[in-house]
């Protein structure tokens, strides 16, 4: 997983978000990413972008350190991903 953040972060990822199975919360946590519910991006000035699938959950790690969480309507959102 190091190797996987390490070749994003050096191709200009800002953050890696992935789709999970619930079961698999702890192994995503473990590698430092924050398991949510229901993905919540703030693309502004575009807007608030959300997904949500009962079956999944959404691993996200930032890799940029501009990339953060917010509370937006109520969502654990997803901040500073365009620059």
């Amino acid at each position: 997983m190091a190797r996987v953040d390490t070749d994003f972060r050096n191709a200009g990822y800002r953050a890696l978000t992935l789709r999970h199975e619930h079961d698999k919360k702890r192994f995503f946590t473990a590698h430092g990413y924050t398991s949510l519910p229901r993905l919540a991006v703030d693309l502004s000035p575009f807007g608030l972008f959300t997904d949500y699938d009962p079956a999944w959950r959404y691993a996200v790690k930032p890799l940029d350190p501009a990339v953060t969480f917010a509370s937006r309507r109520g969502l654990t959102t997803v901040t500073g991903l365009l620059a």
